[in-house]
């Protein structure tokens, strides 16, 4: 990942990027991810939205009392992503 970011620094920093911007470019490499592996981007979009709909009701009991966690969910987000990284091996 640092080689990644250091590659990239002629790029500038992204602390001025807006939630929104970044937000979209999350779900562009997720796409990007899909279209790099074996599995069907449609079929990993509908089990995601099939979870969304089942979840839906806890995460909003939980937004409700003030127990869903921004940076904490980006943390499982991160580590999921280092675990596909680590089990593609080495490319």
């Amino acid at each position: 990942m640092e080689k990644i970011l250091k590659e990239n620094d002629y790029k500038g920093g992204w602390k001025d990027s807006s939630e929104d911007y970044l937000q979209e470019k999350l779900l562009e490499e997720v796409a990007e991810y899909f279209q790099a592996s074996k599995c069907s981007p449609l079929q990993a979009i509908s089990n995601f939205a099939d979870s969304l709909i089942m979840a839906g009701n806890e995460i909003d009991a939980q937004k409700n009392h003030g127990m869903v966690n921004q940076k904490k969910e980006l943390v499982d987000i991160a580590n999921i992503c280092m675990m596909l990284h680590d089990n593609a091996g080495q490319g």
